[in-house]
């Protein structure tokens, strides 16, 4: 299930796009997936994104997960390695994800996001009669 979770449509690894004419690259994250007994948690880099710049949608058992600023100073740069001003990812899902009850929270530069297990899914003890 874990190896479901982390195969991605649009490949996690990559940077994000972002259409202009430029085709210039987004913000490069990086994701650690966490598995306990009640589900997963994604831990996700979002330096320098407020909660308010950040949105999550599930469609299609996929999270998307999408940063975007739109008051980003211009500057003259020599050199720029990265965009700090948009990123997104997507993470395919398994079906025992309870979508209902999924919770996100940014501290310090980090996005986390509890993705619990329905249920149904959770492991259990059965009592021998």
């Amino acid at each position: 299930m874990l190896y479901h979770f982390l195969s991605s449509p649009g490949s996690c690894s990559a940077p994000a796009r972002r259409s202009s004419s430029h085709q210039k690259r987004g913000l490069r994250t990086f994701s650690n997936v966490i598995e306990n007994e009640d589900g997963f948690e994604l831990e996700l880099t979002v330096p320098g994104f407020s909660k308010e710049q950040i949105e999550i949608k599930v469609e299609d058992h996929s999270l998307i997960i999408e940063g975007k600023k739109e008051d980003v100073e211009e500057k003259s740069y020599l050199r720029k390695g990265f965009f700090p001003n948009h990123f997104k990812r997507v993470f395919k899902i398994p079906h025992s994800i309870d979508t209902d009850n999924i919770a996100a929270k940014v501290e310090f530069g980090i996005l986390h996001i509890a993705l619990p297990k329905a249920e149904d899914f959770k492991a259990r003890s059965i009592n021998i009669k």
